[in-house]
């Protein structure tokens, strides 16, 4: 009996300074999932009807340019509902169109490209049947129509950020290449100024804007990570995927290359934006090839079938997309 208690003791003993030496570590925060808000998406849908109306945009044009960014968002909200996206919602953002959001920490690059084309590819689809259908039937109703579809979405398909070709060339040639990916962001800013020069147009400039954010952005963010680099704090992980421990250290070194106390909120921020999320899967060649020949298609099949209605009206004009956007103020005028 003296035995097994003393054995007893020495075993409670050795867990006590087992646990002792053991460092406890804050719970990292948990992000909070939210059901999609059909409210907000109609109120920003009222708001950005509104102001367009005040600016004096003929009526008819603003609930098909509504009705086309809606049936563009959707796309993406389904196909991030399918693979398993959460936070989802849709934002109409008044003078630059409508936003689908969603959020998931371990995705596949494949997942990713499919969910940018589920935009912009099913309103070209859409649009090139409606401009069939009016051609064949001659309905006045559908006037602009088929031409707003095929215009918005193209364009949402030239490649530069933050527009969906833009998003799409960056993750099958640009992901992973910090440098690469200045270039494309630099090429994309002055191809953007460059235009809006030949034009003498300012529409360019907001996506310009961006680019400026996005680049100034980039810049702050490689700093970041060369000084956790340097204190031996890894930061190529999913945040689901991170220990209590690693995000004590990710949030101590932030502080520390700040050099100053920060905020829980901005910490957190800091952390969400510095991370490098590892996809679950790379697209293989074979996937690249068909994505990329599904998004040239996507340019080259709505010319050629518009170039087929109005080739007695684009007959001194290079059939390009812009024919699209002067179409459509033609159709409305």
């Amino acid at each position: 009996m003296l035995e097994e208690k003393g054995t007893e003791e020495k075993d409670t003993t050795e867990i006590v300074s087992q646990a002792e030496t053991e460092q406890v570590w804050p719970p990292k925060p948990k992000i909070a999932t939210k059901p999609a808000s059909l409210q907000k998406t109609l109120i920003s849908m009222l708001i950005f009807t509104g102001l367009f109306l005040i600016l004096g945009l003929e009526l008819r044009f603003v609930l098909i340019l509504v009705l086309v960014l809606l049936f563009h968002e959707l796309g993406h909200f389904v196909a991030m509902q399918f693979f398993g996206f959460t936070n989802l919602n849709i934002f109409f953002l008044p003078f630059f169109g409508a936003l689908a959001t969603g959020s998931k920490e371990k995705f596949e690059e494949r997942e990713e490209a499919l969910t940018i084309l589920a935009g912009p590819v099913p309103g070209i689809v859409l649009g090139i049947l409606l401009l069939v259908i009016q051609k064949t039937f001659s309905i006045p109703r559908l006037q602009g129509v088929p031409e707003t579809f095929l215009a918005l979405n193209m364009l949402n398909l030239l490649p530069v950020p933050p527009l969906d070709g833009g998003r799409l060339a960056e993750t099958l040639f640009v992901r992973g290449h910090i440098i690469i990916e200045w270039i494309f962001l630099s090429l994309a800013l002055v191809a953007l100024l460059s235009f809006a020069w030949a034009f003498q147009t300012f529409s360019p400039l907001f996506l310009a804007f961006f680019l400026l954010m996005r680049i100034r952005s980039s810049l702050n963010i490689n700093k970041m990570r060369k000084k956790l680099r340097k204190m031996s704090v890894n930061y190529n992980k999913n945040y689901v995927d991170l220990t209590d421990e690693e995000y004590y250290l990710l949030s101590n070194g932030i502080s520390r290359a700040v050099k100053q106390e920060l905020p829980k909120g901005l910490i957190f921020s800091w952390i969400m934006t510095v991370l490098q999320p590892v996809s679950l899967k790379p697209l293989t060649f074979i996937e690249k090839t068909g994505i990329l020949l599904l998004w040239i298609a996507s340019f080259l099949v709505p010319i050629m079938i518009y170039s087929y209605y109005f080739r007695q009206e684009i007959m001194d004009a290079q059939p390009s997309l812009f024919t699209l956007v002067n179409q459509i103020q033609l159709n409305f005028s």
